[in-house]
């Protein structure tokens, strides 16, 4: 007798055999990703900050190794990615902006998301480009809806997200799908989708920068899919 494999079950070989590294890991999207590219089969070292974020995820998924880790520095980034060589390196880490009218803001405080999300989105991609990968290697960069619409309570978090689309696209050598002012949401379920193979690019990675979609319900943000590129945030396509 033939028994065809259930839907879970063939997911959990999606990414057997895989090394992926999950920057932001401990709570939120970041523990979301880990849990799902674990969920499809890969070896997954999930990075945070926050020691008890980690030890509730490795509780919850023993197969998961965590470390604690400060996401901002560039030594732990070329350290972590020379040690694991991973296949896919998400990039989830970022700061909560502080909620106030920009007039409430001290300087400080506005660039809070430039001097975190920024700065761990370029450390973390540079130092990607610089190893030799395995072709079919993945970096995944996570942008905001605000990128497009802007946010105006959120000091200067939409303009730090908008440049991490920007980043994911110079790194594949090409504009594509980086979004002009004033479009509207719709486009934001749009990504950039940049591929190092082409002019520009170094052969190997794959970058990618993702808007994720809000019209989604919650709780149905992350997937892996066989024969499609993984953006966590984003359904399967």
């Amino acid at each position: 007798m033939n028994v065809e494999p259930t839907p879970v079950e063939s997911s959990m070989s999606d990414l057997a055999g895989k090394k992926a590294v999950v920057v932001g890991a401990s709570r939120g999207l970041g523990r979301g990703v880990a849990e799902a590219i674990s969920a499809a089969g890969a070896s997954v070292v999930a990075l945070a900050r926050d020691r008890a974020g980690l030890e509730d995820l490795a509780r919850a998924d023993p197969l998961i190794e965590v470390a604690v880790a400060d996401a901002t520095d560039p030594v732990v980034a070329g350290t972590v990615i020379d040690s694991h060589d991973p296949d896919i390196l998400a990039v989830i880490a970022g700061a909560s902006p502080l909620l106030h009218p920009i007039h409430h803001h001290t300087w400080e405080t506005f660039s809070l998301n430039w001097q975190v999300d920024v700065r761990v989105a370029f450390n973390w991609l540079r130092e990607a480009m610089l190893k030799p990968s395995r072709p079919g290697s993945r970096v995944l960069l996570m942008s905001s809806g605000a990128a497009l619409r802007g946010s105006p309570m959120s000091g200067g978090y939409a303009g730090a997200k908008a440049t991490i689309r920007f980043i994911a696209a110079y790194a594949g050598g090409r504009r594509r799908g980086v979004p002009r002012a004033g479009r509207r949401r719709a486009r934001c379920r749009s990504r950039v989708h940049a591929d190092r193979r082409r002019p520009g690019g170094a052969p190997g990675i794959t970058v990618s920068g993702h808007v994720p979609d809000r019209s989604r319900p919650r709780g149905s943000e992350h997937c892996v899919k066989p024969g499609k590129k993984y953006s966590p945030g984003s359904r399967c396509r």
